[in-house]
């Protein structure tokens, strides 16, 4: 499975991706715009490891998910994501959204979480319509495909209306025709609100989970900048920020770790 980390500028994408990957690409340098950073992890199962034990089998093989950090939009387009991002978005099979929750550390404008929440669903609804629009149009010049005329009409419809394609109701022959487009606004998208560690304990906000209800997406606040340090622990200092371990339960409360400003 590819997931994809996206999100606008200075949302602390990069910071995600080394939490989830243990690798340190390099953060805060906003450099080259078009660049990804890539990394694949071992899924640990118990199952599997049970079986090995018993079978003994030469090779262990385990699941494994490769992150794609792709970059945000450029200054200059005002954040807004290109089309080279967007042609390799639509090669991951699910999409995580970090969203600042900080002020921005290079504008110190303030967090707006909703607002981009709102804004990026809007982006991929608009480049998705951009591509049944085309395909309708040739559509319209040939005979015999009446039948994926109809259903991209459908997607239109709700595109027009600002509805992502996760909310229309699919057949599973219909999921099949429409596999090949690259729909952005059909995969599966995860949000993560990107906070400081005072905050990371806070509920989302009303404004948030309103957005997110409206788009059928999950959504979870992470402070990226711990995250990312606890994975670059050696393995027996990481086992202490377990989920379940006391230190990690209380570390909003900057009782186990000194507080640390979140960043890209």
């Amino acid at each position: 499975m590819k997931v994809g980390i996206v999100g606008f500028p200075r949302a602390g994408k990069t910071t995600v991706f080394n939490a989830l990957t243990g690798l340190h690409a390099s953060v805060g340098s906003y450099g080259d715009p078009g660049k990804a950073n890539l990394g694949a992890i071992k899924v640990p199962d118990a199952r599997i490891d049970r079986l090995s034990a018993i079978f003994n089998p030469r090779k262990t093989t385990y699941a494994e998910v490769v992150f794609v950090d792709f970059p945000g939009g450029s200054e200059r387009s005002g954040g807004v994501l290109d089309q080279t991002t967007l042609v390799q978005m639509r090669d991951a099979d699910a999409l995580v959204q970090v969203v600042r929750g900080f002020p921005d550390p290079v504008t110190q404008d303030a967090a707006e979480p909703a607002r981009d929440v709102e804004a990026f669903k809007s982006e991929l609804v608009l480049a998705d319509l951009a591509i049944v629009e085309k395909r309708l149009e040739r559509l319209r010049k040939e005979k015999g495909k009446e039948q994926e005329a109809e259903l991209l009409e459908r997607c239109q419809a709700a595109l027009e209306a600002e509805t992502p394609l996760r909310r229309v109701e699919l057949s599973a022959a219909d999921e099949r025709a429409l596999s090949g487009f690259g729909l952005l606004s059909r995969l599966p998208l995860l949000v993560v609100i990107n906070v400081g560690e005072a905050a990371v304990a806070a509920p989302l906000s009303d404004a948030v989970r309103a957005r997110l209800e409206a788009a059928a997406v999950p959504g979870l606040a992470l402070c990226a900048q711990i995250e990312m340090e606890i994975a670059a622990l050696e393995a027996a200092d990481r086992a202490a920020f377990s989920p379940t371990s006391a230190c990690r339960s209380r570390r909003a409360t900057a009782s186990c770790r000194p507080p640390t400003r979140c960043s890209t």
